[in-house]
C-alpha cells in the first residue's frame, strides 16, 4: 500500500528499536528505591514525632509536680484553634519566680479569660517563662506512644517490604534476580 514491502523490511531491520520492557529493571529499581525512602522517611517522622511529644508530655509532668503555686493577674488570653485547641495566657505573677514576673499559661482546650482576672498558675522553676493551670496539664501522658508505636512497627518492618517488594519484581520479570 505504502511502497515495497521488501523495502519496508530492511528498513525496519536496520533500526534498532529497544525491546519492549527493556527499561523496565531501570524502572522497578527506581519504584523499589522511592518506597524504600518513603518508608525510612515515614519511620524518620514518627521517631521525631515521639521526641517531641514525650519532651512535652515530660515538661507538662515536671510542672505539675514540681511547679511553682503563685497568684497571678491575666494580661491577655490568645486561643489558638488549629487542629487542637489550645491557649496562651500572659500573666504578670504576685511574686517573681526565678527573677521573672510575667510568664505565659499554657492550657489544652479554649479559655476566655479577660484582662486583670486573677488565677492560680503552676510555674516551672526550671523555665519560668512556662506555666499551667493546676490540674489541667498541657500535654496528655500517653500522648507520645502513637507515635512511638508507629515509628517501631515501621523500622522493624521496613526490611521485610523491601524483600517482599523486591520478590515481587522479580517475579514479574521487571527486575533481574540476582547473579
Amino acid at each position: 500500500m505504502y511502497g515495497n514491502p521488501a523495502n519496508h523490511r530492511a528498513t525496519s531491520a536496520r533500526t534498532a528499536r529497544p525491546q519492549p520492557g527493556a527499561s523496565q529493571p531501570r524502572k522497578a529499581q527506581r519504584a523499589l528505591v522511592f518506597v524504600a525512602v518513603l518508608w525510612l522517611v515515614m519511620g524518620a517522622a514518627a521517631f521525631v514525632a515521639t521526641l517531641v511529644l514525650h519532651g512535652l508530655t515530660a515538661k507538662s509532668t515536671y510542672t505539675q509536680s514540681h511547679g511553682v503555686r503563685e497568684t497571678a493577674v491575666v494580661l491577655s488570653d490568645h486561643v489558638n484553634s488549629g487542629k487542637t485547641t489550645s491557649s496562651d495566657i500572659a500573666v504578670r505573677l504576685s511574686a517573681p519566680v526565678d527573677g521573672h514576673d510575667t510568664t505565659t499559661v499554657n492550657v489544652l482546650g479554649a479559655t476566655n479569660y479577660t484582662p486583670g482576672t486573677s488565677l492560680t498558675a503552676l510555674v516551672d522553676p526550671q523555665d519560668p517563662g512556662y506555666a499551667e493551670l493546676p490540674g489541667r496539664p498541657y500535654s496528655a501522658a500517653s500522648q507520645w506512644k502513637a507515635p512511638a508505636a508507629l515509628g517501631f512497627v515501621d523500622v522493624f518492618s521496613f526490611p521485610f517490604v523491601v524483600i517482599y517488594l523486591r520478590r515481587r519484581l522479580v517475579r514479574q520479570g521487571r527486575l533481574p534476580a540476582r547473579r
